[in-house]
Order: C-alpha cells, then structure tokens, then sequence
C-alpha cells in the first residue's frame, strides 16, 4: 500500500487550525482576567489591563506578574533611586519597608489547564 498526499493539503488544515488557536488565545486571556478578578488582584487596574492576545498568542504586559502568579516570600524593600519610600496611604515616606509576601493565585497557569470543551 502506499499513501500519496494530495498538494495543498497543508493550508486545507492549517486555515481552520488557526481560526481554532486565536479563538483558544481568546478565551484563555478571558479566563486569566476573570481569575484576576476573583483572587481580588484588582488595586490599580494594571495587571488586569495587561493581560491581552496577539494572534494565536496571551501576553500579560507588566513587571509585576509574577509574584502574583508564584507567590514571593517576606522580604525587605529598600529605596534605589531615591531616598525613601512613599505611596498613597502613608503619611510620610519610609526608608525601609518589611514586605509580608504573598499566596500564590496561579491566575494564568489556571486559565492554560482549563478544561475547554
């Protein structure tokens, strides 16, 4: 027996497969924003705005991902560029803040192992 592959059979299968995996990228950075959401990762809107699809691709656009995704430890947050340190909140800056850490919300990594059917 022998099987011979019709020409053009390549961009018979590959139209309807990219259709699929931009639809997919859709959905899985649908699913990343909705579990931002409910982790409650919400303070100023950046890591929610960051999240967005580029084709058959999910980016999350900002610095700050990763210890949401990971977790981090406690750890000590010392100034770089300026003297001392100050946010909103605080009534005068601060040289040295003790950083409590936090959980792990696996945001993006949940939305990719999503069962879809």
């Amino acid at each position: 027996m022998r099987i011979v592959m019709v020409p053009g059979w390549q961009a018979k299968v590959r139209g309807p497969m990219l259709n699929l995996q931009r639809r997919m990228a859709v959905e899985i950075a649908d699913d990343a924003r909705r579990n931002i959401i409910s982790a409650g990762l919400i303070d100023t809107g950046d890591l929610l705005l960051s999240v967005r699809e580029e084709g058959t691709r999910v980016y999350v656009g900002t610095d700050h991902w990763a210890p949401h995704e990971y977790g981090a430890r406690p750890h000590t947050i010392r100034p770089v560029v300026k003297r001392a340190l100050w946010w909103a909140p605080l009534e005068h800056p601060v040289d040295i803040v003790h950083h409590p850490g936090n959980r792990e919300t696996a945001f993006m990594r949940r939305a990719l192992h999503k069962r879809r059917g």
